[in-house]
C-alpha cells in the first residue's frame, strides 16, 4: 500500500474559483479533494462529518466568514489544519485567522505551486504566508513591544512624579486603602504625628484617631468607602487627631477618592489647626466662602448700597470693565453706565429702592455698560435686594451680551453655508457608499474570476509541450497576475479593507507603504491615539490624510514625510509634515492645481473640525487637521492658512 493522500476540504463562495481550486488539488499526486463548501456554516458542518486533514477557507465567505468557520472547525476537528485564502494581504485579517486556528495565509492569485506547497506545509504543521505580510506583522509586533516599553517607563516616571508632589504638599498627606491600611505618607505626616520615616506605613489609619473615637471612625470609614466622594477642607467638622506620644491636636481633613487598578483608595490631607482661634476661624471661613462664591459666579457681580456706592465686586467685574477692586470701591455705580444714560439710571435706581424686588435677566431691556477705556457693550442685568448689618444692599449680576449677539449674527449669516455643507456631506456619504459597493463587487466577482482564470492557465501549462506555446502562456499568466494586482490596488484606493478591520493607523501605514513603492519618499506613521475614531469620522480622517499624502507624492519633491495621529480635546488631530520644496500657500486657495486644499478643508468643515497648512519659505510643508469624535457642522469657515516669514 502507498502513502495515504492528504484529504483536503475546500470552502469558497465563488463557484468558478472553487472548481479551479479543486482541479489544482486533484492534480497533485499526494492530495485529494475530500469535500467542498460554499459558506462558513456549511464548511463547519462538513468538516465535522468528513474530518479532513487540511481545510482551505475563504476569509470573506458568507455565514460569518473564515474566522467563524475556523473557530468552529478547531473545536469540532482539532486535528484538521486550516489554510486561509484571501484577496487582501492584510495584517489584521491574517492575525484574526491565525488566532482562530489557521496555520497558513495565502493571497488569491498566488501561483499554483505555492497553493499546493502551503497545503502540504500545513499538513506537516508548518506555517505559511507571503513574505511581505510576514515582514509587516513582525514590524507591528516590534512596534507594539516598543510602545509597551515606553508605556511602562512612563508609568514609573509618573509614580515618581506623584511621590514628589506628595512630598511637596505642605499639609500632611496619607494614602489609605479600602481596609483602612496606610499605604503611603509624606514627611509632613511623620513630623506632625511624631513618627519615624516609614513607621506609619502598614498600620491602620485608626492609630491616628483618639481611642474614644476609633469605633465611630471605623464605622464612618466603612460608610465613606460605600459611597466615596470629594470632601474638601473647611467642611465644618470638628476633628481631633492623636500623636504617637498620645497627645491630641485639632485638625482639618480633606478626603478625595483615588481610582486605581487595585480598587478605590482615599487620599487624606490633614492640617493642624491648633493655632487658630475660634473667632478667627469662623470669620475667615465666612469671608472665604462668600468671596469664593462671588468669584465663582460666571457673571460680573456688583454689590451696591442704598446711596448707589459700590461696596464689593468680583473678579469677573474687574475683567469685564477694566477697573481694579480698589478703583471701584466706594465709587458711584453710575461709573459703569454710559454717560448718555446716567441721568435716567439715577432715576431708575431711586425708583427701584422704593420697592426692591428681584428682577431676573432676560427682561428684554436694551442695556449697555461702559468700560474704563470708554468703550460700550451690550449687557443683561439681574437685580437682587439683600439685607445686611449695615442696611439693605442690592446685588447686580451683569452679563456681557457681545458674544451672544455676534454669534446670532454669524448664525444668521451662515444659513446658506450650513445648507451647502449638508448637501456636500450627503454627497460625500453617498460617494463612500458607492466606493464600498464597487470595491466589494470587484472582490466578490472580478478578482475571483481572474483568480480562477490564473489557476486554469497554470493547469493548462501541464498539457503544453511546445516552447513557443509555453512562452505565450507565461506572458498571459503574467498579464493576469498584473491585472489582479491592479484590481487589488483599485480596491484599496476605493476602500481599504484595513480601515474597517484594523483602524485608521493601520490603513495609513498600508497607504504609505504603497506610496513608498511608487516613489523614493520615506514615510513614517506614529500612532498616539488613546482610542480609535469610529464611523464617518474615521473615514473623513482617512480621506483628508489620503489627499494630503498623494499631494506629498505628486508635488512635494520630498525625501521624508511623517504622519502623526494624536488624541486632542475630544477628537483626533493628524499632522502630515514633509521636507520638500514647499509652495506659496497664500496664492493657492481655490486656484487650478490646488483644488485638493479646498476639498480637504471642506471635509474637515463638514465633520465639525478645522484644517491648516503651513509652508515656510525655507522649504517643507505641514498639513494639520482635527476632527471631533462626534461630527457636527461648524459655524466658522474651518480654514487656517499661513505662509511663514
Amino acid at each position: 500500500m502507498g502513502t495515504p493522500k492528504i484529504r483536503v476540504m475546500l470552502a469558497d463562495d465563488d463557484p468558478g474559483l472553487l472548481a479551479a481550486l479543486a482541479d489544482t488539488v486533484g492534480s497533485a499526486a499526494d492530495l485529494e479533494v475530500a469535500g467542498t463548501a460554499t459558506d462558513a456554516t456549511q464548511a463547519a458542518a462538513l468538516a465535522r462529518d468528513i474530518t479532513p486533514d487540511v481545510v482551505v477557507l475563504d476569509v470573506r465567505m458568507p455565514g460569518g466568514g473564515g474566522v467563524t468557520a475556523a473557530q468552529q472547525i478547531s473545536l469540532a476537528v482539532p486535528s484538521a489544519r486550516m489554510v486561509a485564502l484571501s484577496a487582501h494581504e492584510d495584517r489584521m485579517s491574517a492575525q484574526r485567522m491565525f488566532d482562530a486556528g489557521a496555520i497558513a495565509y495565502i493571497v488569491k492569485g498566488a501561483p499554483e505551486p505555492e497553493i499546493v506547497d502551503a497545503i502540504r506545509r500545513a499538513h506537516r504543521g508548518q506555517m505559511s504566508m507571503p513574505s511581505d505580510l510576514g515582514i509587516s506583522m513582525i514590524k507591528e509586533l516590534v512596534r507594539e513591544l516598543s510602545e509597551r516599553q515606553r508605556s511602562e517607563a512612563g508609568l514609573r516616571k509618573s509614580e515618581q512624579r506623584a511621590m514628589s508632589i506628595l512630598d511637596a504638599v505642605p499639609d500632611a498627606m496619607a494614602i489609605i486603602d479600602k481596609e483602612g491600611v496606610i499605604e503611603r505618607v509624606n514627611p509632613q505626616a511623620d513630623s506632625m504625628f511624631g513618627y519615624q520615616r516609614g513607621e506609619l506605613v502598614g498600620q491602620s489609619i485608626e492609630v491616628l484617631v483618639p481611642d474614644r473615637y476609633r469605633h465611630v471612625h471605623a464605622s464612618m470609614r466603612g460608610t465613606y468607602n460605600h459611597s466615596p466622594q470629594l470632601r474638601p477642607m473647611d467642611s465644618g467638622l470638628h476633628l481631633t487627631a492623636r500623636r504617637k506620644d498620645g497627645s491630641e491636636i485639632p485638625v482639618d481633613i480633606s478626603l478625595s477618592p483615588l481610582e486605581t487598578d487595585d480598587g478605590v483608595k482615599v487620599i487624606a490631607a490633614i492640617r493642624d489647626i491648633s493655632a487658630r482661634s475660634i473667632a478667627e476661624t469662623a470669620r475667615h471661613k465666612s469671608e472665604q466662602l462668600f468671596r469664593g462664591l462671588l468669584d465663582a459666579a460666571p457673571d460680573a457681580m456688583v454689590i451696591v448700597d442704598t446711596s448707589g456706592l459700590i461696596q464689593i465686586v468680583n473678579v469677573q467685574t474687574e475683567k469685564l470693565f477694566g477697573y481694579s477692586r480698589i478703583e471701584l470701591h466706594s465709587q458711584p455705580v453710575d461709573l459703569l453706565v454710559p454717560e448718555r444714560f446716567r441721568s435716567g439710571h439715577v432715576r431708575n435706581r431711586m425708583s427701584y429702592l422704593t420697592r426692591p424686588v428681584a428682577r431676573p435677566m432676560g427682561a428684554e431691556l436694551q442695556l449697555y455698560g461702559r468700560r474704563k477705556d470708554g468703550t460700550e457693550f451690550p449687557v443683561d442685568i439681574s437685580l437682587s435686594p439683600m439685607k445686611s448689618e449695615s442696611g439693605m444692599l442690592v446685588m447686580a449680576a451683569i452679563r456681557d451680551l457681545t458674544e451672544r449677539r455676534e454669534a446670532q449674527k454669524k448664525l444668521d449669516d451662515s444659513v446658506a453655508v450650513a445648507q451647502r455643507q449638508r448637501i456636500f456631506a450627503r454627497l460625500n456619504a453617498a460617494q463612500e457608499e458607492e466606493r464600498l459597493r464597487i470595491a466589494s463587487d470587484i472582490h466578490d466577482d472580478t478578482v475571483q474570476a481572474m483568480t480562477a482564470t490564473s489557476l486554469r492557465m497554470q493547469q493548462l501549462r501541464r498539457h503544453l509541450t511546445e516552447p513557443d506555446q509555453i512562452e505565450l502562456l507565461t506572458r498571459l499568466e503574467d498579464a493576469v497576475r498584473e491585472s489582479i494586482v491592479r484590481l487589488r490596488r483599485l480596491m484599496f484606493d476605493l476602500r481599504p479593507a484595513s480601515l474597517d478591520r484594523s483602524g485608521l493607523a493601520a490603513a495609513l501605514r498600508e497607504l504609505t507603504e504603497r506610496l513608498h513603492d511608487e516613489t523614493p519618499i520615506s514615510f513614517t506613521v506614529e500612532n498616539l491615539l488613546t482610542f480609535e475614531p469610529e464611523g464617518g469620522i474615521r473615514t473623513a480622517l482617512y480621506r483628508i490624510a489620503q489627499e494630503a499624502l498623494v499631494n506629498v507624492k505628486k508635488h512635494s519633491g520630498a525625501s521624508n514625510a511623517r504622519v502623526e495621529l494624536r488624541t486632542v480635546g475630544g477628537g483626533c488631530q493628524v499632522t502630515i509634515a514633509d521636507d520638500g520644496h514647499g509652495f506659496d500657500v497664500s496664492a493657492s486657495d481655490g486656484t487650478p492645481g490646488h483644488l485638493g486644499l479646498v476639498s480637504m478643508r471642506e471635509r474637515a468643515q463638514i465633520a465639525g473640525g478645522w484644517w491648516a497648512v503651513k509652508s515656510p519659505e525655507g522649504g517643507g510643508t505641514t498639513v494639520e487637521f482635527w476632527l471631533p469624535h462626534e461630527a457636527e457642522t461648524p459655524a466658522g469657515d474651518g480654514l487656517v492658512m499661513e505662509r511663514a516669514r
